[in-house]
């Protein structure tokens, strides 16, 4: 007994410390004891990156959240789940293969995290894949990608329809170890391609495109959809590149950037029936556009860059389903303007980069306005650069576009734009389509939102406020849409009375107002 009374003591020093191990994860009762610094400890979440050690307390705080929220993680829906994975993908139409974005970030959060984006496929299902030079002694070549980390990435697409985009350096491929790096990864991409919806080439030479393209099956059908592929410095075709458009039948949008190719080259191997997006940067001629055009019957979109060769045209066309047209030249294009009829056009641009003297000599304006009276079209946005016409035809050309919402003028002439075009967008004018003697007279372009002018507007000051709060006012009434987006560039010094809008930013208007005096120029932004 004497024994057992002697250590009847260590009873309660046995509960305090049992009860301090069990509440070490608590709060302190004390305020006083937080203020105590414990072991400072890095956090092993953040590594070196932590700037200020943390306490004993705030870690096991952060371990005991971790815990928490990877098992409520586990009860999410799958459908939440795929969401917040999918939208943490980066916003690009191809993926580049980083530590610090999805889906590899995704993959070191934890366990759960990576076990599920291993099994979902469709994270899988873009890649972006570029050699490279990096000039640093013997690792002078290199890729964006592990081959093994090629492969295990489109392997976890399953059999999904995937994207690839395939780059090289002209410096990387033109030494050994580059052409070697470069085929490794080519036979890999040429693998998959069988499943392979969207492909873009950017590579340097003739030889390399001809090398992927050699990699390809030769009998069997692709599934391809878009096409994208830029060689800048070449004038010749790849040989292999009509048999990958015969065995494409999806094919329904095609990129091709070559300046220094002539159109006339390609026209004759491409299915141009099948095609609804054509985007073409090369040698053109008036009558390679107009062909293009005509013979895409079921175009939507249409961009001709590089228009330099001006030729005759046996027109005239119609052409029913083309939505968006661009047309970027150096030579006077109303010769194709004259011959085209699209009545269903919303969005158009002309955009010319020759020598204004040249087009000054033809009647642009005029023909311009009677395309688009014999289209008829609900163009939606107009942007002329550079196309310089009289104002009174480009008022004759709005009359024709009751349903304009953006007008984007740049003209580098001085003197192009001055007090008529905005008087003519603050006046009320007669109503052509309704019947009868009495017409109700109503706004020029009652659905423009959006204004873009310059640089090199001569008007006087006051004339553009005084339009704007005529349109303002009648968008209260309903009579027009209220605009929401200004920018607008004066040549002939201050004016102060058209910067007075600004004050409608506070009722959601968008305003950049620039200014030019004559001597030098001072920018006003707002």
């Amino acid at each position: 007994m004497d024994g057992i009374t002697s250590l009847t003591w260590l009873i309660p020093l046995a509960i305090i410390i049992a009860m301090r191990w069990f509440t070490l994860g608590l709060p302190p009762s004390h305020p006083s004891k937080s203020s105590i610094p414990a072991r400072q400890i890095t956090h092993p979440w953040e590594g070196n990156r932590t700037q200020k050690p943390l306490t004993l307390k705030e870690v096991r705080e952060r371990q005991r959240f971790k815990q928490l929220y990877l098992h409520r993680f586990g009860r999410l829906p799958v459908e939440i789940v795929h969401y917040i994975f999918t939208f943490c993908l980066p916003q690009s139409p191809f993926v580049r293969p980083k530590p610090t974005d999805a889906p590899l970030l995704l993959c070191h959060v934890s366990r759960p995290w990576r076990k599920y984006a291993f099994h979902n496929p469709e994270m899988w299902t873009s890649l972006y894949v570029r050699c490279w030079s990096s000039g640093k002694g013997q690792m002078s070549c290199r890729q964006s990608i592990h081959p093994e980390l090629m492969r295990m990435w489109l392997s976890r697409s399953s059999t999904l329809p995937i994207s690839l985009h395939l780059s090289a350096g002209k410096q990387c491929y033109q030494k050994p170890e580059g052409r070697e790096a470069f085929r490794t990864i080519a036979q890999i991409l040429a693998g998959e391609i069988s499943r392979c919806n969207n492909l873009e080439l950017d590579l340097p030479t003739i030889e390399a495109t001809d090398l992927f393209l050699a990699l390809l099956p030769q009998d069997e059908v692709l599934c391809l959809e878009s096409f994208l592929i830029r060689c800048e410095e070449e004038r010749q075709l790849p040989i292999r590149l009509s048999a990958l458009f015969n065995h494409s039948p999806d094919l329904r949008r095609l990129i091709w950037k070559s300046p220094n190719v002539k159109a006339k080259r390609f026209l004759p191997i491409v299915n141009w029936i099948q095609l609804v997006d054509v985007r073409l940067d090369c040698r053109l001629s008036l009558v390679d556009c107009f062909h293009i055009i005509q013979r895409s019957v079921q175009l939507k979109t249409c961009y001709l860059y590089g228009i330099s060769t001006s030729t005759l045209l046996t027109g005239p066309h119609t052409h029913t389903s083309l939505q968006d047209l661009r047309l970027h030249s150096t030579i006077p294009i109303n010769s194709l303007i004259s011959a085209l009829t699209l009545p269903s056009l919303n969005t158009l641009r002309l955009i010319f980069s020759g020598n204004p003297v040249q087009l000054d000599a033809h009647d642009s304006g005029a023909d311009l306005s009677y395309f688009l009276e014999r289209s008829k079209p609900p163009l939606r946005n107009l942007t002329l650069e550079n196309f310089r016409i009289p104002e009174n035809d480009l008022i004759r050309c709005l009359l024709e576009l009751p349903t304009i919402e953006e007008i984007k003028i740049d003209e580098t002439a001085a003197g192009f734009l001055t007090n008529e075009l905005l008087d003519a967008l603050g006046r009320l004018w007669p109503n052509s389509e309704d019947e009868g003697d009495a017409q109700r007279p109503a706004f020029l372009c009652p659905k423009l939102q959006s204004i873009r002018l310059g640089p090199n507007i001569s008007s006087a000051d006051g004339v553009f406020a005084e339009m704007f709060r005529k349109r303002w006012d009648a968008a209260g009434n309903g009579e027009v849409c209220r605009i929401k987006s200004v920018q607008v560039e004066f040549r002939n010094g201050p004016h102060v009375a058209d910067e007075e809008i600004k004050q409608y930013r506070a009722e959601g208007l968008s305003f950049h107002f620039y200014s030019i005096p004559q001597a030098t120029r001072t920018h006003i932004h707002t």
